[in-house]
């Protein structure tokens, strides 16, 4: 009895580790993640403010604004090339299409939260960035909460 305890805690251990998102197989590096993800946030959540106006459901809302924030004029104010921000954009709309809709619906008028859940905490895609290094864009990350610096802080506080 106590054995077959200690391996289902040990299964919901492992499977938490898995499903605790390292980002899925890619060739970008990691700043280039960190700011595709940011600007995938960012556009997705200028096309939701645009169409608040109508009286279409947030589901519906959400789903369009996925299918539109990846267009390359859009993604100019950004440190890397229109033509790499298009195709990290689509990474993101596309290979974390389920995890971004669930992130927006749950804070939906909270772009901010929006980014530390996916970019920091669902994915760890911008943990140990500096952006503040960047050329173009110098944002630094959201601010409303401190997010993990590192991979070693985040296993810290998962504990």
């Amino acid at each position: 009895m106590m054995l077959r305890l200690v391996v289902q805690l040990l299964t919901i251990a492992v499977l938490a580790a898995v499903v605790s998102c390292k980002l899925k197989p890619t060739n970008y590096g990691k700043e280039v993640l960190c700011e595709g993800c940011h600007a995938a946030i960012s556009e997705l959540n200028k096309f939701l403010e645009r169409s608040k106006k109508h009286n279409d459901p947030v589901d519906r809302r959400v789903n369009d604004a996925i299918k539109r924030a990846c267009v390359i004029d859009h993604l100019r104010a950004y440190e890397f090339s229109p033509p790499t921000m298009k195709k990290v954009c689509d990474y993101w709309t596309v290979d974390y299409k389920e995890e971004l809709i669930d992130v927006v619906k749950a804070h939906i008028d909270d772009k901010v939260e929006q980014e530390l859940q996916l970019c920091f905490e669902v994915t760890d895609a911008c943990v140990g960035v500096d952006r503040g290094q960047f050329r173009i864009n110098k944002y630094k990350g959201p601010r409303r909460r401190k997010a993990p610096k590192s991979d070693k802080n985040r296993k810290k506080t998962e504990l």
